[in-house]
């Protein structure tokens, strides 16, 4: 499911790290870099408050951490902005080499 997000570039990588706190304005910004989706998956590396209290009130969002992500948030989520930890996380979580990830970003 995920391969087909890329193939349709439905997938694009973002910096979590910007979020000392938590930002309506800076999640509004990051997603108006995205083209404003109207639905939005946030795929994370680990759980990360600041995050997940800047985008909670959006609706239409949703912030997983790579462990807990299923098949369904992928298929509803919309457009993935994914950190790429948290890629690699997936990546090892279902048995893929790190190599053909980083292929598939790129």
């Amino acid at each position: 499911m995920l391969c087909g997000k890329f193939q349709d570039s439905e997938v694009a990588l973002f910096d979590a790290s910007g979020f000392d706190a938590p930002s309506a304005k800076a999640a509004r910004e990051l997603l108006a870099k995205a083209g404003s989706p109207r639905r939005a998956l946030i795929v994370l590396a680990q759980p990360n408050v600041n995050v997940w209290k800047s985008f909670r009130n959006f609706p239409g969002l949703k912030v997983r951490t790579a462990l807990e992500l299923c098949a369904y948030d992928v298929i509803s989520g919309g457009l993935v902005l994914a950190e790429s930890a948290a890629l690699e996380a997936l990546a090892t979580r279902v048995g893929v080499s790190a190599k053909a990830t980083a292929g598939g970003v790129a």
